[in-house]
């Protein structure tokens, strides 16, 4: 139980992410990026230096391949947020769970009939939500069609970090989460130094951007990443990735309080049928096809 908690826990603050970044928007795409990787990165080595976890077992190479799935699929999420209507990029990134399903079965393993019927209901319940709450783009250019690959890429990375972290679990490799956690983040930060740089656009922090930038930080970044590694070790990557699609309907509802966005009766129905689906796979499937 503590592990679906955890992957809830990783949804719901994952959908804090878009209202600080909307109060970050002067800091530009890379700005907001450099500060969602630097900070947090701290933040973890401090961590990992004050609580001493045990040594991560697995070689440099595959910890680095993991930790640059995460670094970019917070990249191209981001990138893909700003060319795609964000509509389509969340509703394109919800699709990690089929990713997770088509991996299962190509190390032939059993698919549930339940977990297919969650994600339809789930897929289905955002896809009329957006379309409530965004209608279709008015106008499909170069932009939309790159932001929208980006958002399958994205849903793609996801889906196989989820599984690979899984998979070393099932083979007894203990996998710290808080080092993974400071290795991404810190990654990230190298990664991401040089676009600051060649973008040229100054970054400029002001003390009128610190809540929002701890919000960033913190329950944006840092707690939603930890528990992300944690809760991929230790849940079915289709599980963690169903959970993984309320976020979208948790950011609507913070927006609804704290910005005053409105919800439609035909939203909220909408809502109902994608917490629904994602119930259906919580609940332990009996069922195989």
């Amino acid at each position: 139980m503590r592990y679906i908690l955890a992957s809830i826990l990783c949804a719901t603050f994952w959908a804090s992410t878009g209202i600080f970044i909307k109060l970050l928007g002067g800091l530009g795409v890379n700005g907001i990026l450099f500060s969602r990787f630097l900070f947090p990165g701290m933040l973890a080595l401090l961590l990992v230096w004050i609580v001493r976890p045990s040594r991560h077992p697995l070689r440099g190479g595959i910890r680095i391949g993991l930790a640059l799935l995460m670094v970019f699929y917070y990249i191209c999420a981001t990138y893909a947020f700003y060319l795609a209507p964000v509509a389509v990029v969340t509703l394109l990134v919800s699709t990690a769970p089929l990713f997770t399903l088509i991996i299962r079965r190509l190390y032939g393993k059993a698919i549930l009939r339940q977990e297919l019927l969650g994600f339809a209901l789930a897929f289905i319940g955002l896809a009329a939500f957006f379309l409530q709450k965004a209608g279709l783009p008015q106008s499909i250019g170069q932009g939309f069609w790159i932001g929208s690959a980006l958002g399958l890429f994205v849903a793609l990375l996801r889906a196989v970090y989820s599984s690979l972290l899984r998979g070393y679990q099932q083979r007894g490799v203990k996998i710290s989460s808080m080092v993974s956690n400071a290795e991404i983040l810190l990654l990230g930060t190298a990664i991401v130094a040089p676009l600051v740089w060649f973008d040229g656009h100054d970054i400029t922090w002001s003390w009128s951007m610190l809540w929002p930038l701890f919000g960033l930080v913190v329950p944006g970044t840092f707690l939603p990443n930890l528990l992300n590694s944690f809760a991929s070790s230790h849940l079915d990557a289709t599980l963690h990735n169903i959970i993984g699609m309320a976020t979208p309907l948790i950011a609507s509802v913070m927006a609804w309080l704290w910005l005053g966005e409105t919800q439609t009766l035909g939203m909220v129905i909408a809502m109902l049928v994608a917490v629904t689906g994602i119930a259906l796979v919580v609940v332990k499937p009996r069922v195989r096809s």
